[in-house]
Parts: structure tokens; C-alpha cells; sequence
């Protein structure tokens, strides 16, 4: 008879081990759960504000490009030259009363002195050279 007991003793000890690895698989399998959900609507939350972003770019875009558009038009000639007229009261001038302003006798002679100045200027940068040796001897004694 003890040994009947015995047995029967032993079948009991062999299954509260399969109700705990049967628990601990059911909250395994609930982490693994929460954890897919969690990652779902993560990218659900991830898509929206992509979406919101490129909506962002596609009207700022859109304004970049009104914008190009208003520059484009307001400085032609056309619209300067109207709003010259309407606002400030300027008036185009006859091809006989227009001035030059720059003479081509005065623009040569000033040419003329502008390059002497630089034939100056590299002048005294070849004669500085030339002497810079010399005067480095002279502090050197």
C-alpha cells in the first residue's frame, strides 16, 4: 500500500510544475502582446506626424512659390516704371534731352590713372622686397 501513496505523491509534485510554466507562457505571451500593440500604435502616431510634416512642406512650397512669383512681378521694368509714374510722378524722358554722364575722354584719363597707381603700388611692394633682406641684416647686428 505504500507504495500506491507514494506514487500518487509523485504524480502531484509533477504537476505544479506544468501549472507554473503554463502561467509564466500566459504572461509571456501577454508581454509580447502589450509589447506589439505599443509598437503599432507607435507607428500609427509615427505615420500621422509624417503626414503633418509633408503637408507643412507642400504649403510652404506653395508659398515659396507665390513668393517667387510676386518678386518676379514687381521688380519688371513695367511695374517699376507705372508705379514711378502713379506714385511719384515721373516721366520718361525724350531721347534728345537725356545726359550722359560719363564721358569717354574723362573715363580713359581716369583708367590711365588707375593704372598708374597700381604700377605705384607694385613698385613699392618690388623695392620693399628687395630691401626687406638687408634691413633684417641690419637688425640682426
Amino acid at each position: 500500500m505504500k507504495a500506491k501513496l507514494v506514487r500518487q505523491r509523485t504524480k502531484r509534485e509533477k504537476r505544479k510544475p506544468i501549472i507554473i510554466y503554463f502561467l509564466a507562457g500566459i504572461l509571456v505571451l501577454a508581454g509580447l502582446a502589450t509589447l506589439y500593440i505599443w509598437q503599432r500604435m507607435e507607428t500609427v502616431r509615427l505615420v500621422k506626424e509624417i503626414k503633418e510634416i509633408e503637408e507643412q512642406i507642400a504649403h510652404i512650397d506653395k508659398t515659396k512659390e507665390y513668393i517667387a512669383i510676386q518678386v518676379t512681378r514687381l521688380s519688371s521694368p513695367e511695374y517699376i516704371s507705372q508705379k514711378a509714374k502713379r506714385e511719384l510722378g515721373f516721366t520718361t524722358t525724350d531721347i534728345d534731352r537725356q545726359i550722359t554722364l560719363a564721358d569717354p575722354v574723362e573715363t580713359a584719363r581716369w583708367q590711365n590713372w588707375q593704372q598708374f597707381l597700381a604700377q605705384v603700388k607694385e613698385y613699392g611692394e618690388k623695392a620693399w622686397q628687395m630691401a626687406e633682406p638687408e634691413a633684417m641684416a641690419g637688425e640682426g647686428n
